[in-house]
This record gives structure tokens, C-alpha cells and sequence, in this order.
């Protein structure tokens, strides 16, 4: 069997399409203002998609994990097409019209990006949609509008009856400052937190450029690799999650600047008991007859003392909706 892309592999992507033209119909019925911003993002994720896997080309990594992105983000508002609270998310919809901005997660870009911040944003309160009654994401062009100017916590949201609130953060930093950067962000994030603090607060990581393609889909032959199974690149990317925090704790400047922020704010009222951790990255495998190219997931929790059961049943459900895209 051929390690590089076949027809099958084309035809997984392709089977986002009918999914795009579906919401443009659906969203053209239910926010006929925002219809035209939505159908611009379909259409050019899709041409990003049909640029990045020309038939008859033979496309590289880069492209291919680019496009996995896009793949990913359009299940993921296929998901949520029917929940009613979608409404709440529309405003962030134009934020994914530029096409090198909508794979915010797998893209390696090692600048902090205000877009890929936004649609981090996005892509978190599109996993929390299926679990609430109600949410409120921040607007991206008029931050903090609602708290009287002063910047809120991105995400706020009614679970169970029970009020949360997301502040999200995307490490964009090189390995060698990260453990720095971590901690810079904790501290804008928890000042957030405290603005409005509700009964949960926690702050949600993305390591969008955190695992290199190398890592858990490296070339064989001068091809990308196929893994026989998807057990076998997953394992690679626990374990790389898993040495990034081992790193972060044998770093003195992240443990004392871990400890000495969650203790702040702790003992200030403003319980932040952890923090989530989202890491991707994108490999192939074999799967029956085809070679899927798949974006896979890892979630992590970082706790700060004892943890509130209800924050480990939290990091769970959102771990579930995280792997889960309604059936491929």
C-alpha cells in the first residue's frame, strides 16, 4: 500500500464539501446577515482544501496538515449546526475568511496572532456549545463592551446550572521560552478571570505550534509516514503532552511562577483550581481500506492543589466533545 496520498485520502476531504454547503443553506435560513461572511468561509476553506490536494499532484506534509485543519474546523461547526445556541458564536465567523487563518491549532507559526488567539476562542466555545444552556463568548471586535470596557473572561457559560468561565490562551513561543511565556499568559488570563469571576474559572491552553510534523508523522522513504494503526501516533503525542509538563515542572521559573499566580488569586477568592491543556497534531494511519489524514487530540490537566470533582468531570465531557465530529 502507497505511503502518500491516494484517492481515498481525497475523497475523506471531500466529504467535508457537502457538509460546507449544507451550513451555508442553513445559516442562509437561520442569520441571513451573516449568510454571506459564512458562505465566503466555505467556500474558501474549501478551495483551501482543493489547492492543498490538487488530484494528480502529490502534495507535501505542510499542506496536508493545513488542510486537516480545515477539515476539522468545518466538522466542528457541523456538530453544533442545530444547537441554538450557535447564534452566540456568529460574530467570529468572519475571523475565519483568511484562508491561512482557519487551521489555528496546527499551523506552525511562531508569532503571537491576535486572529488564531480569536478563533482559539472559537474553536473552545465550540466544544463547550454541546454542554450548555447558556454562553456568552466574547465579541471579537468590541472586547470587554459588556463589562463596561474593562477586558472579561472570553468565554462565560451556564453548565448544569453551574456558572464557568474560559479565559483562552494559544502558546505560540519556541521550545526554549514556552515555560516563560506559559506563566505571562497565566498571569493576563487570570487578571481576566477576576474581573468576573463566577463559581469555576479555568484557563484553556492551545500548543498550536507545540508538536512538529516530524514528531508524530515523520517521512519514510522520502514519504510521510502511514502508521499501521491510530493507537500508534496517539501514544507519540500523550507522551510528547506529557514531557512538555515534565519539562515546565523541572523549569524553577515556571514552578514558582505557577504556585505563586494560582496562590494569588486563590487566596483572593477567585478559585482557579487548573488549567486545561489542548494539544494537536496531524499524522496518517491506515484505517480498513484508506489512509486518512487526521487531526488528533490530546487534553491535559494541570491541577493546582486538591481538585473539584466537578472540574475533572468538566476537563472529561470537554475531552469527549474534543474527539468527537458526529461520526466523520
Amino acid at each position: 500500500m502507497s505511503n502518500t496520498v491516494n484517492d481515498a485520502d481525497r475523497t475523506n476531504f471531500e466529504s467535508v464539501y457537502e457538509k460546507g454547503q449544507s451550513l451555508i443553506e442553513q445559516f442562509n435560513s437561520d442569520f441571513p446577515n451573516e449568510t454571506k461572511s459564512f458562505q465566503e468561509f466555505i467556500q474558501g476553506g474549501l478551495h483551501c482544501l482543493r489547492s492543498k490536494i490538487k488530484p494528480g499532484d502529490e502534495p507535501t506534509r505542510e499542506k496536508m496538515a493545513e488542510a486537516a485543519g480545515v477539515d476539522d474546523f468545518i466538522r466542528r461547526l457541523w456538530v453544533v449546526r442545530n444547537n441554538p445556541l450557535l447564534k452566540e458564536l456568529v460574530p467570529h465567523i468572519p475571523l475565519l475568511l483568511n484562508n491561512e487563518n482557519i487551521s489555528p491549532l496546527i499551523k506552525n507559526d511562531p508569532k503571537q496572532n491576535e486572529t488564531h488567539d480569536k478563533l482559539f476562542e472559537l474553536y473552545t466555545a465550540l466544544l463547550l456549545l454541546p454542554l450548555c444552556e447558556k454562553i456568552d463568548l466574547d465579541h471579537p471586535d468590541k472586547s470587554g463592551k459588556k463589562s463596561g470596557g474593562k477586558k472579561r473572561p472570553d468565554i462565560k457559560a451556564t453548565i448544569d446550572g453551574r456558572l464557568w468561565s474560559f479565559e483562552c490562551k494559544a502558546i505560540s513561543s519556541n521550545t526554549s521560552t514556552r515555560a516563560k511565556a506559559y506563566i505571562q499568559l497565566l498571569e493576563k488570563a487570570f487578571e481576566q478571570l477576576s474581573k468576573e469571576p463566577t463559581t469555576y474559572n479555568i484557563t484553556v491552553f492551545g500548543f498550536k505550534n507545540q508538536i512538529q510534523l516530524d514528531e508524530i508523522w515523520p517521512m519514510e522513504n522520502n514519504s510521510p509516514k502511514v502508521w499501521e494503526t491510530k493507537e500508534e501516533p496517539f501514544g507519540k503525542l500523550v507522551y510528547i503532552a506529557k514531557e512538555i509538563h515534565t519539562t515546565f515542572v523541572k523549569d524553577e521559573d515556571f514552578t514558582t511562577g505557577f504556585y505563586q499566580t494560582m496562590s494569588r488569586y486563590n487566596s483572593g477568592g477567585i478559585l482557579v483550581p487548573a488549567t486545561l491543556n489542548i494539544i494537536m497534531g496531524t499524522t496518517s494511519y491506515r484505517d480498513n481500506t484508506k489512509t486518512p489524514i487526521a487531526v488528533l487530540k490530546e487534553i491535559q490537566l494541570w491541577p493546582f492543589g486538591q481538585l473539584d470533582p466537578q472540574i475533572q468531570i468538566m476537563a472529561q465531557r470537554i475531552t469527549d466533545q474534543l474527539h468527537y465530529l458526529g461520526g466523520g
